[in-house]
């Protein structure tokens, strides 16, 4: 079975690397997965000094790959609506990419909750009927 977690640190700080982490269940040991990037707690200033910060939407968080990187995530039991893949930052405009003429005040998008499927039975003779 495999889970994620987003990874968060204090107050005045963002995550730098992974902020994502996925999780390996075994059956005598749970464990993570290896990072990509290690991630590190690092000063929320180095962010005001590029573009700023973005806003978080509701029901998620934004993940900073570095200064110059970012991207939205949902919490469990919410998908995300209407976010590009990652975000940028332009340090000579001093913007991030979200800032569109679609988008002058940089918005976020939207975590919404997942809809559960409905319960379905399927029988092994329904199976070669499809």
């Amino acid at each position: 079975h495999r889970g994620y977690a987003t990874l968060s640190c204090g107050d005045g700080k963002y995550v730098k690397g992974d902020g994502i982490v996925q999780c390996l269940m075994g059956s005598s040991s749970s464990q993570f997965a290896e990072f990509t990037t290690k991630p590190s707690c690092n000063s929320n200033s180095e962010l005001l000094d590029k573009c700023g910060l973005l806003t978080a939407p509701g029901n998620g968080d934004v993940v900073y790959e570095n200064e110059n990187s970012a991207y939205f995530v949902c919490d469990a039991g919410f998908t995300l609506v209407g976010a590009e893949p990652k975000y940028t930052c332009n340090t000579a405009t001093k913007t991030w990419s979200i800032v569109t003429s679609d988008n002058p005040r940089g918005l976020p998008p939207t975590c919404q909750t997942v809809q559960k499927a409905e319960s379905r039975v399927v029988t092994v003779s329904d199976l070669w009927r499809l």
